[in-house]
């Protein structure tokens, strides 16, 4: 052992400043191998604790509240004091990264960054951090293990000039694949929204046959499979089927890589699946609506204004109403799951009439004859095409003389 006392009566903690490094027992049966700086009341060793050690460990000693951080610096001078602060851990095990106003703060390369803490919810405290991966890697992995709230990476941004005027908490940039991949439910208390300003846009067009592209898709209702590497949304969900949109919309459908790691977080390669951008179906919709709008409003012109009884009539009330005007009531009850009456009358001389059902794009689906001269037809749910909104018209010498619509729950 090599020591050197620079001040004080001995080799103490409290005042005396000194320097060692070799061999040391500290017990019969352990040996302390290192160097040690001690100043009044704090110092640093670095070594190995005990021969039967495997790791080595940095070790600064001081008063628990007041003791500054561990310091990483770099300097590019052997005379100088003067060096750039690169980063620093605290006595609670928190990592810090100062402000990126030094070139080169953080450039890692197929590293997977980690700090678990057991006794603090903040893992990992970034000011500003910058993290690159080339080929197979993680720029910046953090995981967070609480009894509480677990929050695996913090980002606050308040107050203040960020980039160009606007506050980021967190941005993540990708020229290539994702600029975030998320394994898991997201959340958003605020708005989300997506870059649509026509300064933005080149080759803008209008959508074409929106609806009967629409109408070639099917909704489903499914639950997720459960999968090894991807924690997919639980319960009931609503959507489409990517293959499915894909024959129509092929530019809304990607196909999305994503990593898989073993149990001890090492990469083993990747996975895939198809992915919809519901979002871009936004406007094909809108423009469906629109068309199917147009649509409506040519078949209400094309109805004559005629006397129409809204509900199942008597033989009284139907001695009042006038016997040369096409009556059809709106169908009871509606909205229906099972069966609904539609009650309807013809003028006098009329021997013969029909009720089409149409559906909301005007293609013909079931003809009914009806030859009374006031009746009631029953139509049982299982003669439609599923929940949705039907037309039905009274069909006369080859005019529409009243129609309505009916909905099927």
């Amino acid at each position: 052992m090599v020591t050197q006392l620079q001040d004080g009566t001995g080799f103490g903690f409290a005042s005396d400043q000194w320097f060692s490094i070799g061999q040391l027992n500290t017990s019969p049966n352990q040996m302390v191998y290192g160097l040690r700086f001690q100043l009044p009341n704090k110092a640093l060793t670095f070594g190995y604790q005990d021969i039967i050690d495997n790791s080595p460990r940095i070790q600064w000693i001081g008063d628990l509240f007041n003791q500054g951080d561990l310091e990483f610096r770099f300097a590019d001078s052997f005379t100088s004091t003067t060096s750039n602060l690169i980063a620093s851990m605290t006595n609670e095990g928190q990592l810090i990264l100062p402000e990126s106003n030094t070139t080169g703060l953080a450039n890692i390369s197929g590293v997977k960054l980690a700090v678990e803490s057991d006794s603090f919810r903040t893992g990992i405290r970034v000011n500003t951090i910058q993290a690159n991966t080339t080929g197979e890697g993680v720029g910046l992995s953090a995981t967070a293990a609480f009894n509480q709230s677990n929050v695996s990476v913090k980002g606050t941004a308040n107050g203040g000039i960020g980039i160009g005027g606007s506050n980021i908490a967190i941005q993540g940039i990708s020229n290539f694949g994702f600029a975030g991949f998320f394994n898991g439910n997201v959340t958003v208390t605020g708005t989300f929204s997506n870059p649509s300003d026509r300064k933005l846009k080149t080759e803008i067009n209008n959508t074409e046959n929106a609806l009967e592209n629409i109408s070639q898709l099917n909704g489903y209702t499914y639950t997720y499979k459960d999968h090894e590497d991807l924690n997919l949304a639980k319960g009931l969900q609503h959507g489409l089927i990517a293959q499915e949109v894909e024959l129509v919309y092929p530019e809304l459908v990607e196909t999305i890589t994503y990593p898989m790691y073993n149990k001890e977080g090492e990469f083993e390669g990747t996975g895939s699946y198809k992915s919809v951008n519901y979002m871009g179906l936004i406007a094909e919709l809108t423009e469906a609506i629109k068309t199917l709008n147009v649509k409506v409003k040519d078949l209400e012109s094309q109805l004559e204004p005629r006397v129409v009884y809204e509900k199942s009539f008597t033989e009284e009330e139907f001695d009042k109403i006038q016997r040369n005007a096409y009556q059809l009531s709106q169908n009871t009850p509606n909205p229906f799951s099972s069966s609904t009456i539609i009650s309807y009358a013809l003028p006098e001389g009329i021997a013969e009439a029909s009720i089409l059902v149409l559906d909301l794009n005007g293609k013909l689906l079931k003809t009914y004859d009806v030859s009374e001269q006031r009746g009631q037809l029953s139509i049982s749910a299982s003669e439609l095409n599923g929940a949705g909104m039907y037309l039905y018209t009274l069909y006369v010498n080859g005019k529409d003389m009243v129609t309505k619509r009916m909905i099927l729950k």
